[in-house]
């Protein structure tokens, strides 16, 4: 993931991004996962009006970016306007968990993995009236979501169009409600106020401690709010309301129900007591399982993401030094993976060196000890339950091969002797099984 931090009014963060790309080579046309036709062109002309109405910022920062990159702003007007509205495909998942003290909101993104290299965090310091915040994306200035210094944070999944309608997107209305709004209500009140180009959902949290599922198209708005008793919310790439059921193309949805209950109840049982742990662990990943052939190997679950942090820092406790190749084989996962866990291990506190060169490798620093404070035997032993009941939901016996890594020579950080195993298949194990 790429990191950025960008200050100044719209114009001006679009001219310099785009001639930071352009002299090193980068256009973002270039990189486009899909054709630009004239269907695009057309449809990003037709939406231009709205923006204007709404939010002429935007213009101005595409502006400045095509300026900077040397490139056609009609083209890239076309790129940014027409995406969600014409997608490849529905992607991602998100949830927001309120207790009375602390708010969780935690979001899935693969929506463009063709492109995942070029994700970026972004930091937005205006000089101009919109608010100032932190986003992530893959989609450009889009951003898919994020939290503003008013203490709103949204976050977004993209839900296949049935219909769509000259107006803002997925991507740009994210960024519209973090420039402009601090509340839920906000937000839901100006959502019914502008023209909405695509389909997907938005799962919204303020700092007052109200969290909603907004489900919207270019035909319909529905708000969701957390059933008695069940202080979270979630959504995938469908829509689960009556109310819009509809507009659903018919494409099987990703997450089960079951399966995300699970995942949010240990959550929020959780969050008081490790605040700093999910808050690193989850910045930049993955939040949900997405059980499915298509996200298969694309996602992540939180129990997975855990299991990564705390067994390269069983490693490294272990081993003097050990290298990213060698953890990414144990781990079976991506160099670039195990670089963003290195990074979230420093965020969390845990000083975490790298060395460059021959000699070098990862290694954690002479003396540290785990504080026993940050994971007890009792966490571990949730944690370790978790990723076990995985397998009755996945069909495999992978996640029981990676605790069989993860356990050998780790006593310490792994008790031995516990024989617990929740199985969250019930009724559902046949259509979450991968094909």
């Amino acid at each position: 993931m790429n990191h950025l931090r960008f200050k100044g009014n719209h114009y001006e963060i679009g001219y310099r991004w785009g001639s930071l790309l352009a002299g090193h080579g980068n256009y973002i046309l270039d990189q486009v996962p899909f054709p630009i036709t004239e269907e695009r062109i057309a449809f990003g002309r037709q939406c231009r009006p709205v923006y204007e109405k709404f939010f002429p910022e935007i213009l101005e920062e595409i502006r400045g970016l095509s300026e900077g990159q040397k490139s056609s702003s009609e083209k890239l007007q076309a790129v940014l306007f027409s995406m969600y509205a014409m997608p490849p495909a529905g992607h991602c998942s998100c949830f927001s968990v309120s207790s009375k003290e602390q708010l969780f909101l935690g979001r899935n993104s693969d929506f463009l993995t063709e492109i995942e290299e070029f994700n970026k965090n972004v930091i937005y310091d205006f000089t101009s009236d919109s608010y100032g915040f932190n986003g992530n994306t893959t989609a450009f200035l889009e951003i898919e979501d994020g939290i503003n210094e008013r203490g709103l944070a949204v976050g977004m999944t993209s839900v296949f169009p049935k219909h769509i309608q000259p107006g803002m997107n997925s991507g740009m209305l994210l960024r519209f409600f973090l420039e402009k709004y601090s509340t839920v209500d906000e937000v839901i009140k100006w959502l019914h106020r502008i023209p909405i180009a695509s389909a997907q959902t938005f799962t919204v949290a303020d700092q007052m401690g109200d969290i909603s599922v907004i489900e919207c198209c270019a035909d319909s708005i529905h708000i969701r709010k957390p059933e008695e008793g069940q202080p979270y919310v979630c959504a995938v790439n469908r829509f689960h309301s009556p109310e819009l059921e509809k507009w659903n193309t018919g494409q099987k949805e990703i997450l089960q129900g079951v399966y995300t209950r699970k995942i949010k109840e240990w959550c929020f049982n959780q969050i008081n007591n490790r605040q700093q742990l999910w808050q690193n662990a989850c910045r930049y990943e993955n939040i949900l399982q997405a059980a499915g052939k298509q996200c298969k190997e694309r996602t992540i679950s939180i129990w997975l993401i855990v299991f990564f942090m705390i067994g390269i820092l069983s490693i490294l406790l272990q081993q003097e030094k050990v290298t990213a190749p060698y953890l990414a084989e144990k781990f079976e996962v991506s160099r670039r993976t195990i670089n963003r866990d290195i990074e979230d291990l420093c965020r969390a506190g845990i000083p975490v060196q790298t060395v460059q060169g021959p000699k070098g490798g990862i290694s954690i620093m002479e003396g540290y000890k785990l504080d026993s404070t940050l994971l007890t035997s009792l966490d571990m032993q949730e944690i370790l339950a978790g990723l076990r009941s995985l397998d009755s939901v996945s069909g495999t016996k992978h996640f029981a091969q990676l605790m069989e890594k993860l356990s050998a020579g780790s006593s310490v950080l792994i008790p031995g002797g516990q024989n617990i195993l929740i199985d969250l298949s019930s009724w559902y194990k046949d259509s979450l099984a991968p094909t």
